[in-house]
């Protein structure tokens, strides 16, 4: 009976640690995203200004 619980703690605790790394990686791509999120929204204002210069210089 010692052994099964022991086993059995043993599975809980990696079990948990498993969740605790899971949630962490989950932290971790949503920051992620929310960095690829904002790259996406400042390329086109980066692009835009620049349109309008390319415009005159090839007309």
């Amino acid at each position: 009976m010692g052994l099964v619980s022991k086993i059995e703690s043993e599975i809980m605790s990696e079990v948990i640690l498993q969740g605790r790394k899971k949630k962490q990686r989950d932290v971790n791509y949503q920051w992620i995203g929310q960095v690829n999120s904002l790259a996406v929204h400042d390329e086109p204002q980066a692009i835009e200004p620049e349109s309008p210069d390319a415009n005159p210089t090839c007309l």
